[in-house]
């Protein structure tokens, strides 16, 4: 009854290290791309140096961006078991500037 036994080992460290190495891939693969976006975007931009002001002139037309528009449209209807019925719909609009 003295004897040793042996003491189990776990397969836990190479399980997770085989569940890892996608996760890791994914994650260098998505750093990768948008570090070549922020490169590329780098790249396009007219090189300007710092000590020049950026000059806007008043009648200059401001850029404004397209507003976004969301509507969400909701119908509805319920019976009960003597045959009642209602119904309802209603709209949302949001706006996005």
């Amino acid at each position: 009854m003295d004897a040793l036994l042996p003491a189990p080992q776990s397969d836990l460290p190479a399980l997770v290290g085989k569940a890892a190495a996608p996760v890791l891939l994914g994650a260098a693969s998505l750093a990768v791309s948008v570090g070549w976006k922020l490169l590329q975007n780098m790249l396009n931009r007219p090189a300007r140096s710092v000590s020049q002001p950026i000059q806007v002139h008043k009648d200059a037309p401001v850029q404004t961006r397209p507003r976004t528009t969301i509507r969400i449209t909701t119908s509805w209807a319920v019976g009960d078991s003597s045959g009642n019925w209602r119904k309802g719909h209603s709209e949302q609009t949001i706006e996005i500037e």
